[in-house]
This record gives C-alpha cells, structure tokens and sequence, in this order.
C-alpha cells in the first residue's frame, strides 16, 4: 500500500564558502552527515542520493539545496537507480526496494522476499531490473518491480554489484574476485577468471564490449570483449576503488579510499579509457563510495560524514603557465623556421601559442604538442619577433607566458655567439689569398642598422652583400667569388657608429 510521505525540508541557508566557479572538486552542503552509499543524477540539475539512514536526498539544482524526504523505512540504503525523471528504485537493508513514480515526492515498498541486505539495484528501461545482495541473492523483476523473482546464482557469498548493459549481457561480483556473466537475461551465469582473487565492487560500462570494474587494492579492471577477459588498469594507488564512471570512450572517473579515514578520499581521472589514472584536485574528505557524471567534467561524487562533491572542470584546476625552454630569450637564429618548446605542465590538455612582430601577430594556434615550428613563409631574415604560449584544458587556461625574443639573423650571415661583444669590429677575411670562396667575420654591439659592401680595386662596387637591422652578437659571413676575376678586392662595413675597410686578394 501507497505511504504518505513526510517531507524533512532541510535548512540550507548556511551556503558554502564554495562556488560554482572554484576550481577542481567543492564541497556541497547536503544537511546531514551520515554516509552516503550512492548518488544518481538524471541531468545537471536532479539527482538522488541515499545512504545509511532512511532518507532520500533530492536536488533540483545542481545539488546546491537537498532536500530529504522520508522513506517511512528505518533501514539503511546502498543504491539507487532512476529510469527517467519520475521512476526509481532503492534497496538497501532487510531486504528493502522502494520505488517512485513521481520523482521521489512518495515512495513506496516493493516485496523482495528476502531479508538480506540488498547492495544494488539496476535496471535496463523501466521494466526489467535487477537487485542482488548479500547470501548470493539475485533478484530480477520485469514488470518495475511489482514482483520481484530470485534467480539461481549458485553461489553464497556477498554479491556487490549486478550490472546489465542490455536486457541479455549483464554481470555481477562480490568477495572473491569472481566476475559472473551471463548472456541470456540473467538465466544461467559462467564463472568469468580475473587476475585477483579479492573482492571486487562496482561494474560500469559505456558499451556493449566495453566495461571497468572496481575492487579493493586499487583496482580497476577493463575488458574490450563484452567481459570475456578482464586486464589490470594502472591507478597508481592501494586503497579501496568503490566506483567507476566513464562519460565516453576515453574520459573516466573513479573513487574510494580508506574506509574510515577521514582524510583517506581519492578520485581519480583517466583519459585515455582507465589505461592510466591520475588524482584530481579536491579537498582533503573521506573515503567516496560512488560518483556520477552527467557531462565529462560536470559530476558529483558521495561518501562517508555526509559528503558531497561536485566538479564542473573535471575535477582539476586550469594548468599553469608553461616555461619556455628554446628558443633562449634573446636568441640570434640563422632560421627563418626557429624550433618552439616548452615545458608540459601537470593537467594541460592543449598549447596556444603566438608568434609576434612588434604588436602584430605572425603566427598563432593551438596545438597538443610541447613545441611548435614556425612554418616556412611566416618569417623574415633580419627581423625581431617575441613569442609566448598558454596551457590549456576543460577547466581554463593559464597565464600567457612571458614574452621571449629572438631575431631570424641574415640570409647567408651565420650567428658565431649571441654574446654582446664590446665594440664593433671587422676582421681580416679567412683565407687570404682565397680561391673561390672566403669568410668575413664582423662584431656587432648594439642594434644597428648595418652595410656590407664588396668593391674592386677601382672602387667600384662589385656585390652588396647586406644592408640591413642586426642585433647585437658575432657574425660570419662566406662571400663566395667564383664568378670574378683574379685580382684585390675589398669589403666595407659601415653602420651610425663605424665604418672599416678590409683587403682581400682572389688567387684562380
């Protein structure tokens, strides 16, 4: 029979320090602090969460107010499951499913025929669902729960989990590291080996072949097979993984800890599929028993004291300004194509990077890579440019980096050292005589517009070989004298500041 049920409204006027816009994971206020056991959020604004105490907690705003309502049970819960907005189930202690069909305003009880604590609940549609607990019990209904049938599982210990991905293929676990799979709705299951012999937890899967599974000793194992075969994931922790949540193919969630301990909380990201997991960015909590995602950085997570956790960056701050490492600061190039690089810091997903000439933008985008080469046609020889880059990801971007400069040098002017010589000078050329080719070294100080000028012995201009802006460093230049004659010829090198004269012979 239909129960009326009391509505607790809970005070939420004490608003957390915390707001939407904090980085990484925040804490929400949920009005209790006994354990949460499970968390279901049907889109980024309603969600129910239960846990060890007879209340169902509702929000219809992103989890910033809940609200508890009654169950009119006094057991305590471990999962919930909604099949739409309206209708959902809960199970938990002495055998208890409830369901709503109006959203959790009015709960009502299901007969499960079991007194044993039922650990989770699923369902596929709103028809065929499943329960199963504690004693090796498995339930199945497929009219919503209006009858509840127990299956033969053929086993007697804990199952914590049971998980449908359609209404054929589905799995359950429990205590000792035994996966069961079963392809015909439930009828019959076969012992699926795993490389642990220790309890497992929750199941989640984005696709018919594609699934994780969760255990103690910071375990997460995937299958690609439809859970034929099951291989480790590295998560790089010890503790407890309760749960798992994949948004896609490659961007997962996990949490869990050490029960018990009130620092212990962990949730972890992957990115590539749970090959490799990293910590997320949230406050020091307890142990998390189950996490919900309702976009791939929109989500929340639950656990001990009455703790909920909401992230809408994934879970980690914007990265931090990426060092520049090459080009150096200042830098004289022979390249009009210079290598950018720069350091990787920790969470960023993407680079933006500009490439500029005085207050014009040369070059600019985004890219995934560390580093970055100028293409040929961006730059010009004898020319100033800055560049800069920012880390990005989900969560923001960082800081542009301090502009960096570099000039691209001359065409055919060699850079001998960007150190800032003291004068400037024109060096004898090497070798002298020469045939047909000879090096011309000159010093440069200072930023100077600066000729160089190769005449013959009448004075008459034979090849101008530069005249333009140069910074400051020690150049060389290789004048190449294969189409004149035999004979003395001299280069000049003029600038605001100095002029000079070398002789020069041409021996063929």
């Amino acid at each position: 029979m239909k129960r009326v049920i009391t509505v607790i409204i809970i005070s939420l006027f004490l608003f957390c320090n915390i707001s939407y816009s904090q980085l990484g994971w925040f804490i929400q206020n949920s009005g209790t602090t006994t354990q949460f056991s499970s968390i279901k959020f049907f889109d980024g604004n309603t969600a129910w969460a239960v846990g060890w105490n007879p209340n169902i907690y509702k929000t219809t705003n992103g989890g910033t107010n809940w609200i508890a309502y009654n169950s009119g049970n006094n057991v305590s819960y471990q999962s919930v499951h909604f099949a739409n907005s309206n209708t959902g189930w809960v199970v938990g202690g002495d055998g208890a499913i409830i369901k709503t069909t109006n959203g959790g305003l009015n709960w009502f009880n299901q007969y499960s025929g079991t007194g044993n604590l039922l650990m989770y609940v699923n369902f596929v549609g709103n028809q065929t669902g499943w329960a199963a607990g504690y004693g090796g019990v498995l339930l199945k209904t497929t009219n919503g729960g209006t009858n509840w049938v127990r299956k033969n599982t053929n086993v007697t210990y804990n199952i914590l989990c049971v998980y449908f991905v359609n209404s054929t293929l589905g799995f359950f676990d429990g205590d000792n590291g035994t996966i069961k799979r079963s392809t015909n709705a439930g009828e019959t299951w076969d012992s699926v080996s795993t490389p642990i012999n220790y309890n497992l937890d929750k199941f989640f899967f984005i696709n018919n072949n594609t699934g994780w599974v969760t255990g103690i000793n910071g375990t997460v194992l995937k299958t690609t097979n439809t859970g034929l075969t099951w291989l480790y994931t590295y998560t790089g922790v010890s503790s407890w993984i309760t749960a798992v949540h994949f948004f896609d193919i490659n961007t997962g969630y996990a949490c869990g800890g050490e029960y018990g301990n009130p620092t212990g909380g962990i949730i972890l990201k992957s990115i590539n599929g749970g090959i490799s997991w990293t910590p997320t960015t949230h406050p020091v909590v307890p142990w998390m028993s189950f996490l919900n995602f309702v976009t791939p950085d929109t989500g929340w997570a639950v656990g001990q004291n009455g703790l909920i956790m909401k992230t809408v960056d994934g879970g980690y701050p914007p990265p931090a300004t990426p060092v520049q490492i090459s080009p150096l600061n200042n830098a004289v190039l022979n390249s009009i194509t210079p290598f950018l690089y720069w350091s990787q810091p920790a969470y960023a997903t993407s680079y933006s990077y500009l490439v500029l000439s005085g207050s014009s933008v040369v070059d600019s985008g985004t890219i995934c890579a560390d580093y970055y080469i100028v293409p040929t046609g961006e730059l010009q020889y004898n020319s100033l440019y800055h560049w800069r880059v920012k880390a990005n990801n989900s969560a923001g971007s960082s800081f542009w980096s301090p502009d960096w400069y570099f000039n691209t040098g001359v065409n055919g002017i060699n850079v001998v050292s960007s150190g800032i010589p003291d004068s400037y000078n024109l060096y004898q050329n090497y070798p002298n005589p020469f045939n047909p080719s000879t090096t011309i070294k000159f010093d440069v100080p200072k930023s100077s517009n600066v000729k160089m000028t190769v005449y013959d012995i009448n004075g008459r201009v034979v090849e101008n070989l530069f005249n333009g802006n140069i910074q400051p460093g020690k150049f060389e230049f290789k004048w190449n004298a294969a189409k004149y004659s035999s004979g003395f010829y001299f280069v000049k090198m003029e600038s605001k500041d100095f002029s000079g004269i070398k002789k020069m012979m041409l021996i063929k």
